[in-house]
């Protein structure tokens, strides 16, 4: 169906008619919104499009919580109208500074308070560049100044658009996993507050940055402003990602991370044969430019001479020459000048791996030894000759063998083995990402958070023996001084869905340190855990209650009692009727209950909440903290969420006005007047009609055809098309070289690029030739 100027002029006027008809009978003006949740929208078979329900909530003007975003939407459809009834289109990054102002008479301006974020110093989970990584809003909002673009740069707010970066949040069936990042907004000062929760989960947000709740078992979000005391919020309770089983190159890495001279002190050894022929593979003028760059006055021949007789060459040659050393790295080794060791340059993710990180961050310490000169040591200390003998076969299996042969008895009962010296601080630092000069700044090394779950069980198992426990009712425990390892521990154990709770205890003097305890308590949780940690199982058959939650079900399971009407004996077995009282159930509990609701029709949504990966946790302190320099704040699309804070915390995007106008009339924003950038580009075997205009999108030229926001039918008519399928390609660099072969012509296809995160655009013309062609 077409929509023209006058049918979306017309709803405009009925929705403002009925607000002027509620006031004038004196009564609250409100309007319908169309709800934006996961459980209200189907699939179309006949379109083959996702559409939104009929289940619709309103927004008052006199509800605090409502009246900005009321008025936002009036002022909105207002300036819609006047653009439409010019005849005018507008972007809407202009319409949002066309009605940027302040309330006559008063100090409230109509757009600040969009500005849904969080600090600079607040811990997200993030994929940069490929790399997993637990960092902060600030290491995040500095990457993506360097790499990414500046789309919007006004006084307040910057919006940068990227395409390497994804978080992790929730989707429509409740499962969490990773998503891309379309763009980043950062946001002036904002007040903010510290949340905490009853399992110790921390998280700092503005106040107007929404949190998301349960009512009814359906997700709905909750501003911090309106949050109390008692509110239950979301967390991750299990994570899944990708996982990286590559294996590290550390010669790579070294190379990238490390800074000049740390690199000039490090050498590959090899035998004869590979190291002549490295070498010999290198033009000679590289190597003298090498030599006047580093100020070695050496000839080329000496310096030659020197690297084959020692069977040595400088990690600096190779990052000066751009060596692609190819499948020699397995035949070298990393060595120093003086040193008794080497080490592999290729390290397996495995469980050894796991061993070797867990013991360092649970039990290792890094001093400095003056032996001929000042250097730095790595040595592991514990009472178990076992634990310590584990430690090094994993070892001499990964990198080498320790510089100790065995463990040594010190006089207060415990073992000392030491590990290796100044190589293996580099080694560890530039090429594993580990930090480990002070107990309180330790932190899970990037390689790990996204290893395969062998690698991470190991971890789990071996850095619970050096700085763990069991307690008498089974709940197992790590210890730690550090907040990053706080973060990484309760990441890892999520990725087996463990869900833990986090005691933070504070430091009797000003020379301790504040001490934090993950805990794995829930029965079911660490009889899991305790298979990989301690190799045994104990029995779960005593467990009725469980500390993993699910609130907002008492008022559907009740009516779907009394609709299935279930026989008298069953509620002999089950208390149907204190869940009336009751404000949450435990998954135990739920999975019993939903064997007698096989026919209700609202199966579904309880297994839904039964099965989802969200964990649900009451808000135990609410404070206000010191304003930040700045706040920002992910746009992540199609999820809207994302996970931030100690614990992993599950936050929601900003809501956009345009969005709720579009569900409230059922229109497009295109069909509002309002338009987005172009920024798909298509090429292929295909005519379209644009208006009066006639395209052939294979005579573009290199640049390709930009895809218009509005691709619907009445808009673009295909009118041609010659292809068997579409190639969709995420980065615009790889469409370039495609496009410039020729590719959709020897292969009979349409390629399309979104560059990076693909628009509403792109994706609804795809849609239209995988269901108008079949492609």
């Amino acid at each position: 169906m077409v929509i023209t100027m006058s049918d979306t002029i017309k709803k405009i006027e009925k929705m403002g008619t009925e607000i002027a008809k509620q006031i004038d009978d004196g009564k609250e003006p409100n309007y319908s919104i169309p709800v934006r949740s996961l459980g209200n929208v189907y699939y179309d078979k006949v379109s083959k499009t996702i559409k939104l329900g009929d289940k619709e909530s309103k927004r008052h003007f006199l509800n605090i919580g409502h009246a900005r975003k009321f008025m936002q939407t009036i002022l909105v459809a207002s300036e819609v109208k006047n653009l439409i009834k010019h005849g005018a289109t507008t972007s809407i990054r202009d319409l949002y500074y066309a009605l940027k102002h302040t309330i006559g008479g008063t100090k409230e301006n109509v757009f600040e308070n969009q500005a849904e974020s969080i600090c600079p110093d607040e811990t997200v989970l993030v994929r940069i560049a490929g790399i997993m990584k637990i960092t902060t809003v600030d290491e995040v909002v500095n990457y993506v100044k360097k790499q990414g673009k500046l789309e919007i740069n006004d006084t307040k707010h910057k919006v940068y658009s990227t395409k390497d970066i994804s978080v992790v949040g929730f989707d429509k069936n409740q499962k969490i996993k990773e998503n891309p990042v379309n763009c980043i907004i950062i946001h002036p000062p904002n007040k903010v507050k510290k949340i905490t929760t009853s399992s110790g989960r921390i998280v700092k947000t503005t106040l107007d940055h929404n949190l998301f709740t349960i009512k009814n078992g359906e997700i709905i979000n909750i501003t911090t402003k309106n949050l109390k005391q008692g509110d239950y919020i979301a967390i991750a309770r299990k994570i899944k990602i990708k996982e990286n089983k590559k294996e590290i190159n550390l010669v790579t890495n070294i190379i990238n991370n490390a800074p000049p001279e740390v690199i000039k002190k490090i050498y590959l050894k090899g035998d004869k044969k590979v190291i002549f022929d490295i070498l010999d593979s290198i033009p000679r003028i590289k190597i003298k430019k090498y030599l006047e760059q580093n100020k070695l006055k050496l000839k080329h021949n000496y310096a030659m001479g020197n690297w084959k007789h020692w069977q040595t060459i400088p990690l600096s040659l190779i990052k000066f020459t751009n060596l692609d050393l190819k499948n020699n790295y397995k035949k070298l080794f990393l060595f120093a000048k003086g040193g008794k060791h080497k080490y592999k340059t290729i390290i397996k993710k495995d469980k050894n791996l796991g061993l070797i990180f867990g013991s360092l961050l649970s039990e290792g310490c890094l001093n400095i030894v003056t032996r001929k000169k000042r250097e730095y040591r790595i040595s592991i200390c514990n009472k178990s000759q076992k634990f310590l003998n584990k430690f090094i076969n994993s070892f001499e299996n990964t990198l080498s063998s320790c510089s100790s042969t065995k463990p040594l008895p010190k006089k207060d009962g415990t073992y000392n083995l030491n590990v290796g010296y100044d190589l293996l601080a580099k080694i560890l630092e530039y090429g594993l990402g580990m930090n480990f000069y002070k107990s309180w700044d330790k932190e899970i090394p990037y390689c790990l958070l996204d290893a395969p779950i062998n690698c991470v069980d190991s971890f789990l198992d071996s850095f619970r023996q050096g700085d763990g426990s069991r307690g008498p009712r089974y709940e197992i425990r790590y210890y730690t001084t550090s907040v990053n390892l706080v973060n990484g521990i309760s990441f890892l154990l999520l990725r087996k869905g463990l869900f833990s709770n986090i005691y933070e205890y504070k430091k009797r003097s000003l020379n301790h340190h504040v001490a934090y305890e993950i805990r794995v308590g829930n029965r079911d949780y660490s009889c899991e855990l305790s298979q990989i940690t301690e190799k045994n199982k104990f029995s779960t058959k005593n467990t009725k209650h469980s500390s993993d939650r699910i609130p907002g079900l008492e008022n559907i399971i009740n009516i779907a009692r009394k609709e299935k009407k279930i026989p008298q004996e069953v509620y002999k077995k089950i208390d149907f009727y204190h869940f009336k009282n009751s404000r949450a159930i435990s998954r135990i509990m739920l999975k019993k209950i939903l064997k007698y609701f096989k026919d209700s029709k609202y199966k579904k949504l309880l297994e839904l909440n039964l099965n989802s990966n969200i964990y649900w946790d009451t808000v135990k302190s609410i404070e206000t903290i010191k304003t930040p320099k700045y706040t920002m704040d992910f746009n992540v699309k199609p999820i809207q969420n994302f996970i931030a804070g100690r614990g992993h915390l599950l936050l929601h995007n900003s809501d956009p006005l345009i969005e709720d106008l579009e569900a409230s009339l059922g229109l497009l924003r295109e069909e509002l007047h309002l338009t987005a950038s172009t920024k798909g580009i298509i090429a292929g075997k295909m005519t379209v009609k644009d208006g009066k205009d006639t395209i052939d999108l294979s005579r573009m030229g290199s640049g390709g055809w930009g895809v218009p926001s509005n691709v619907e039918p009445e808009k673009i008519e295909i009118k041609d098309l010659d292809a068997e399928y579409i190639l969709f390609i995420e980065k615009d660099a790889v469409w370039k070289r495609f496009n410039e072969d020729q590719f959709w012509k020897k292969h009979r296809c349409i390629i399309i690029t979104g560059k990076g995160q693909p628009a509403r655009a792109e994706r609804r013309l795809v849609q239209r030739l995988n269901k108008e062609y079949n492609l």
